[in-house]
C-alpha cells in the first residue's frame, strides 16, 4: 500500500493513516482537516464517496450523530457543571474507539472543552435537527 496513493482512507487497522488525523467533525458534518494538501484531498474524496456529508440522503445517519451530540452534550455539563463522576465516565465511554460516531464525539467533545458557547450552539443545533428534521429553520422538506 505504501507504492499507492489511494484516495479513500482505510479505516480497519494500521494500514492508512488514522481518520481522525484527516476528518473532523463541526456538529454532525464531516470536514477534511488536514495540513497536508494530498490528505486533505483525500478526506474530502471519502466524505464526498461516501455520502458522509449528505444531510437528505443520509439523513438517519445525520440523526445518529445529533443524538450523539446531544447525549454528550447533557452528560458533559453535568460533569463539567456538577462535578458528576458518572456523568464523566459516561462521557468517557462513549469517546473510546470502539463507539459509533467516535469522532464526531471527541470533535464536539474537544469543541465543548475549548470553546463552552460554541458547543451550546452546536448542541441546540443537533436538537433542534432532531426535533424538526431540519438543519435549515423553516425547510420541512429535508
Amino acid at each position: 500500500m505504501d507504492a499507492e496513493h489511494p484516495w479513500l482512507l482505510y479505516p480497519i487497522g494500521r494500514l492508512d493513516v488514522d481518520p481522525e488525523d484527516v476528518i473532523a467533525f463541526d456538529g454532525i458534518l464531516p470536514q477534511s482537516k488536514s495540513d497536508d494538501p494530498f490528505l486533505r484531498l483525500r478526506g474530502g474524496v471519502t466524505i464526498t464517496f461516501f455520502g458522509l456529508d449528505d444531510v437528505i440522503s443520509r439523513k438517519s445517519l445525520m440523526q445518529q450523530r445529533a443524538t450523539v451530540i446531544v447525549l454528550l452534550h447533557t452528560y458533559l455539563v453535568k460533569a463539567e457543571d456538577h462535578g458528576d463522576i458518572e456523568a464523566e465516565a459516561f462521557v468517557n465511554s462513549r469517546l473510546a474507539p470502539t463507539e459509533m460516531h467516535t469522532n464526531c464525539a471527541r470533535s464536539f467533545e474537544r469543541l465543548f472543552r475549548s470553546n463552552r458557547i460554541q458547543a451550546d450552539e452546536v448542541a441546540g443545533i443537533a436538537l433542534r435537527f432532531l426535533t424538526s428534521g431540519s438543519l435549515w429553520p423553516g425547510f420541512d422538506d429535508l
